[in-house]
């Protein structure tokens, strides 16, 4: 195993490119759990019960909603956040984007010191993490929704099967 890096620009540029990775990993993972979510809520919607199974409608309706609140939660871990903490950065894009011209932000850009390129990249990654947080608890919830869809799911299809007999 590697020794770790001493130097911070080493450490933060290391954080930097794990929050970004982490996040496109929550959003692929959305966007799976979404898709899932849709095309369950679709084939339950269109899941035949037979007359002497009615109390097992009421359990597959209960997994469509769950399935759609599923995508739902996958849909809240998409939205990005886009306002800074009121720390302005010279790498978030709506920060970026206050400057007049690519001029104006490039001799921002050159005059940093060192130690300011670090601060500048700390914020970013803090930022970041900010983001990874609020994309995972939606995540969570969407996989927790979904697990509970697939449960009522197969119950409510088994027991509309069983129920006639």
């Amino acid at each position: 195993m590697a020794a770790p890096p001493k130097d911070a620009r080493t450490v933060l540029k290391f954080a930097n490119d794990h929050a970004h990775w982490s996040i496109d990993l929550a959003d692929t993972k959305a966007n799976v759990i979404m898709a899932a979510g849709a095309i369950l809520a679709g084939l339950l919607i269109n899941q035949s019960v037979p007359a002497c199974g009615g109390g097992a409608r009421y359990l597959l309706l209960l997994a469509v909603v769950l399935s759609l609140s599923s995508a739902c939660a996958g849909l809240g871990t998409l939205f990005p956040r886009t306002r800074s903490a009121g720390q302005g950065s010279l790498l978030h894009f709506v920060d970026i984007d206050r400057f007049p011209d690519a001029a104006a932000y490039l001799a921002s850009v050159q005059n940093l010191t060192p130690a300011d390129a670090d601060r500048e990249l700390a914020k970013q990654t803090w930022e970041l993490a900010r983001i990874e947080d609020r994309k995972f608890f939606w995540l969570r919830w969407a996989f927790r929704l979904f697990g509970l869809c697939l449960t009522a799911a197969i119950i409510g299809v088994v027991w509309a099967r069983l129920a006639c007999g």
